[in-house]
């Protein structure tokens, strides 16, 4: 009601509103969709009783009717393959899209690039409002005056982005385990506590003498199990200096601390088995590991799981550390932009205004209302878990972004050390890491690259 009330008087004379957009069922929604293949955020062509599909329509249909509009999907490809259309259409002048929703990893290059229009510049955009991520604007918008991407209520993908760590109850009985979402609401679910549950249950369940993938895990992540536990201790890469200019934040003795902390208690351990993806959710699924960690859209692929189980936001550093720390992954995070070619922006802030004021009672409303709760949620309390994560996310300008791969290897490389040696591969580095962060932000003030 607030948003057809602020947006009544503008009527569009029944405009084709074009949105550029990833394919159907590429990305990461075949993990929403396997069967069909037709998730996605942006358009369905009819109603229908799924959850997704039915909110995204009725959203359209509403800011449709609302502004006398009509709303045209175009296609553009996989994650990757958008990149190069949208370079085409832009260099050429093309009108042929309004607004484009892509991945946060490859829509921001293309902005530093200046393929994006600057949307602080498009006057009928309220970036103000409640349905737009205010989390991601403060923390993309450089030297407080340039952002071209955005995301709120009018994605999914933001929310799914978020990290979490899956838990199977099934192995906690077997093993006569405490609940650990009892210290999740203490404040006490710490990378210690989780390291207790793990040594009581990481054995050799084979007998064969060694513990390998046949075996049962406290743990299971993949190579860049540093990075993860590091951010769920409010530790970042990179964050924006008081001008609004982000800087590299490694060389603080707090991020060396954390990080050894971490390799220390987790790495050392012995207990917690890092390989590839499928493996960690095959050993997780046949109740051969106890911690999961994966993103929230992990728990699609889940919902067939014969055990029961719940997810807890990543663990604190210690009890001491105020908040759970969240750091949405870029990959997966879906973001909105207006090609720089693109013509009568002022319309377009509006209708972005309408979508996403829109989304807020149908697409947002449906995927934590109908999709996470009684569809995907076993229990109501998995409800709770999930915002303390929701609550304490945050975004980071180096999350599989190009010009932090260096550093992200740092931290993998770390990882397969028996000895603690961060501090001078960053003393190495860090020259040549803060070069590359500014370079590649002072490209949202350089305009269109020829």
């Amino acid at each position: 009601e607030y948003t057809r009330e602020k947006y009544a008087g503008y009527d569009y004379d029944g405009y084709d509103f074009r949105i550029l957009s990833i394919n159907r069922g590429s990305h990461y929604y075949f993990m929403l969709d396997g069967e069909t293949g037709f998730a996605n955020e942006v358009w369905y062509e009819e109603d229908s009783a799924e959850a997704q599909q039915h909110s995204v329509f009725t959203r359209n249909t509403l800011a449709s009717e609302l502004l006398d509009i009509t709303i045209s999907p175009v296609w553009g490809g996989g994650t990757y393959e958008i990149d190069s259309l949208i370079k085409t259409l832009v260099k050429s002048g093309s009108d042929d899209f309004d607004m484009t929703i892509g991945s946060q990893c490859r829509s921001l290059p293309l902005a530093t690039e200046g393929y994006f229009r600057n949307l602080t510049e498009i006057e009928t955009l309220d970036l103000g409002e409640e349905w737009w991520d205010q989390e991601y604007i403060n923390t993309f918008i450089y030297k407080n005056k340039y952002l071209f991407t955005v995301c709120g209520d009018y994605n999914i993908f933001d929310d799914y982005a978020t990290p979490v760590v899956f838990y199977n109850k099934q192995v906690m009985e077997n093993y006569n385990l405490d609940d650990p979402a009892d210290l999740v609401d203490a404040g006490t679910w710490t990378i210690d506590a989780m390291m207790d549950y793990v040594n009581k249950v990481t054995n050799d369940a084979s007998g064969d003498g060694k513990l390998d993938e046949n075996d049962v895990w406290g743990l299971t992540d993949n190579d860049q199990y540093i990075f993860h536990f590091t951010t769920g201790c409010n530790i970042h890469l990179s964050a924006l200096d008081d001008e609004g200019v982000p800087q590299v934040t490694i060389e603080s003795e707090q991020f060396t601390n954390t990080v050894q902390a971490i390799f220390d208690k987790v790495a050392m351990s012995g207990k917690c088995l890092f390989t590839d993806n499928g493996v960690c959710y095959d050993m997780f699924e046949e109740d051969r590991a106890l911690f999961y960690y994966e993103i929230l859209t992990g728990i699609n692929m889940l919902r067939d799981m014969e055990s029961d189980f719940s997810l807890l936001p990543t663990p604190k550093l210690n009890a001491e550390q105020k908040n759970y720390g969240s750091l949405a992954q870029g990959i997966y995070l879906t973001v909105l932009s207006v090609p720089l070619s693109a013509r009568e922006v002022d319309r377009t802030g509006i209708i972005m205004n309408a979508l996403g004021g829109m989304s807020t009672d149908t697409v947002d409303a449906a995927l934590h209302e109908v999709v996470l709760g009684p569809k995907l949620f076993r229990e109501k309390r998995t409800n709770d878990m999930l915002a303390y994560a929701l609550k304490n996310r945050k975004y980071d300008w180096s999350e599989n972004i190009p010009w932090a791969y260096p550093l992200m290897n740092l931290l993998v490389d770390q990882g397969n050390q028996k000895s603690f040696t961060l501090a001078s591969s960053i003393q190495r580095n860090i020259k040549s890491l803060k070069a590359q962060l500014k370079g590649f932000a002072k490209g949202f003030e350089k305009g269109l690259i020829k």
